[in-house]
């Protein structure tokens, strides 16, 4: 997750964040949803709590409820 330090709020924003958004709805493994849910939480504090509020989160959700996923995974 600190991986987001290095770029800007925008570049996180607007380029990064939509590129997981993709990735996320192509047939991913649960190894992928894991890193994916990784990588928002440095997004989140980048991006801060709007954003966090309105974009991350709702998108989280449904990655960390998935079936496939276990309790190890997710927290």
């Amino acid at each position: 997750s600190h991986f987001a330090s290095f770029f800007s709020q925008q570049d996180v924003t607007e380029r990064i964040f939509p590129t997981l958004v993709k990735c996320a709805f192509q047939k991913s493994t649960p190894s992928v949803r894991v890193a994916i849910v990784g990588a928002c939480a440095g997004i989140s504090v980048k991006a801060g709590e709007q954003f966090t509020a309105s974009k991350v989160l709702p998108f989280i959700m449904p990655l960390m409820v998935d079936r496939e996923m276990n309790t190890k995974q997710v927290c």
